[in-house]
């Protein structure tokens, strides 16, 4: 099933925490086939969301009822938090 609107890695170029982070979080997701855009802060998201790195994650990745946005170093943390409680909601 497509998803309506992508998940988004927001970073901005030249920012070296935000590669290390691309780095981990990329091959993480990919691992789990949770679809992602790469892109530069910019227009409306920049906006919204101000720091970087970032992660929008639509409701469908983590099947959560809200989007979720994962920002700073940490990122592969959450992610892994944010999948075991997902994944222990789905199992109770």
């Amino acid at each position: 099933m497509a998803m309506s609107r992508p998940n988004v890695f927001l970073y901005r170029r030249g920012c070296k925490l935000c590669y290390d982070c691309l780095d981990e979080v990329i091959p993480f997701l990919t691992a789990r086939r949770i679809p992602v855009v790469i892109e530069t802060t910019r227009g409306t998201l920049a906006k919204e969301i101000p720091y970087v790195p970032a992660l929008l994650l639509r409701t469908e990745a983590f099947n959560t009822d809200q989007e979720i946005v994962l920002m700073g170093r940490s990122m592969i943390e959450q992610l892994q938090v944010l999948e075991a409680a997902t994944l222990k909601s789905t199992n109770d």
